[in-house]
């Protein structure tokens, strides 16, 4: 398993559990981004008109 802070990749070989969830999570990528790149995406998919 590899965790690295702000905006850098979480690698897991391995299934694992996340107290809360019943279900167990499979080995997995994800991508973590800061608070600005958040607001950013926010206001872009606000941006968009829902049909």
């Amino acid at each position: 398993m590899t965790i690295r802070s702000r905006r850098e990749a979480v690698h897991s070989k391995h299934s694992f559990r996340i107290r809360g969830i019943e279900a167990a999570c499979g080995a997995t990528e994800m991508l973590s981004i800061d608070s600005i790149d958040l607001a950013n995406a926010q206001a872009a998919d606000a941006s968009i008109g829902h049909d």
